[in-house]
């Protein structure tokens, strides 16, 4: 047998050889075979039953690449939820704190008020007792006092008398001695007509006073009464803002939206209460402050003792005077 060799190859061969380099799927043909140009380079072709393993791996990615941004989308939604449930209980429990102090605030003034009544109330007693006492002296006085008309019917009939009498000289004069002894003694015991005008002065000064007292002492009604609906509203408002906090607690727990839309809505419902009570509140506080103002003043007013002053000392230069 003779043995061939194959021939090196041509010119043209070797410049398409150069040109198109190392076929990167292909094969170089065997010792002893011939190839054409028209022949395509041979591929693997996939064993049967068997996806190709680019394919595969690339599928893997996807379904991993999507499950794990699906997994990112549900952790940044539940903790968006957990972020803005955790701002509500933070809102709320100033809200809570708020309410709170209000409602100390308003038990504290309840208190003060009451106070302030009670003092106003013992000024009324006392003013009541003294024009008690001062009536008393009063009707005292007019008891002393003679009859007018009776003292006049007498003094007639005295100088009928002392006309019957005229001749008989020592008589009339034992009489006229006896009316001015009479006289004498009344003038002593009756009252004069400036000291029975003073007490009922007196009388009807201290009388306005206790109205006065009375209707000051009154006057706190109101404002006790807005003191404690203002603590009474603010608890409602104390009420509501612990339920949102609770609830947004458990919409937390939960990662429920609706829980945490239940939740702001009583957060928003303590504060409405909480600006509602206070307007409310201020406007009944400032009409009730203004009549209690109003009915300070009048009983100061009435209680001034510059007319007393001015009567003691008169009365002190009267009986100085001997008069």
């Amino acid at each position: 047998m003779s043995e061939t060799h194959d021939a090196p190859p041509s010119g043209d061969h070797a410049e398409k050889h150069e040109h198109h380099g190392h076929e990167p799927h292909g094969h170089s043909p065997a010792h002893g075979e011939t190839r054409t140009a028209g022949d395509a380079p041979a591929t693997h072709a996939p064993a049967p039953g068997h996806a190709p393993a680019h394919g595969h791996d690339a599928g893997h990615g996807h379904d991993a690449g999507h499950g794990h941004g699906h997994g990112h989308g549900h952790g940044k939604d539940d903790s968006g939820l957990g972020r803005k449930a955790g701002f509500t209980m933070a809102c709320v429990g100033m809200l809570l704190a708020l309410c709170s102090a209000l409602v100390g605030a308003k038990r504290v003034e309840v208190i003060a008020s009451m106070v302030e009544q009670t003092n106003t109330s013992s000024q009324y007693h006392s003013v009541s007792a003294k024009h008690r006492v001062l009536q008393a002296q009063l009707q005292n006085l007019h008891a002393r006092r003679p009859d007018p008309v009776a003292i006049e019917a007498a003094d007639k009939e005295v100088a009928s008398i002392e006309r019957k009498l005229s001749d008989q000289a020592r008589s009339a004069l034992t009489l006229r001695t006896v009316r001015l002894g009479t006289k004498h003694v009344l003038n002593a015991v009756t009252p004069t007509q400036e000291d029975v005008d003073r007490f009922a002065w007196l009388v009807m000064k201290f009388a306005d006073q206790r109205e006065a007292a009375k209707e000051w002492a009154e006057s706190y009604d109101e404002v006790i009464e807005a003191h404690k609906e203002g603590a009474e509203h603010y608890e409602w408002g104390q009420i509501c803002a612990e339920l949102g906090i609770v609830i947004a607690s458990v919409s937390m727990l939960f990662k429920s939206k609706k829980a945490w839309l239940l939740s702001v809505a009583f957060g928003l419902l303590g504060a409405g209460v909480v600006a509602w009570t206070f307007t409310t509140t201020s406007a009944m506080l400032e009409h009730a402050k203004h009549r209690t103002e109003a009915c300070s003043r009048r009983y100061v007013a009435l209680s001034s003792e510059a007319a007393d002053d001015a009567a003691d000392e008169e009365l002190i230069k009267i009986v100085e005077g001997g008069h």
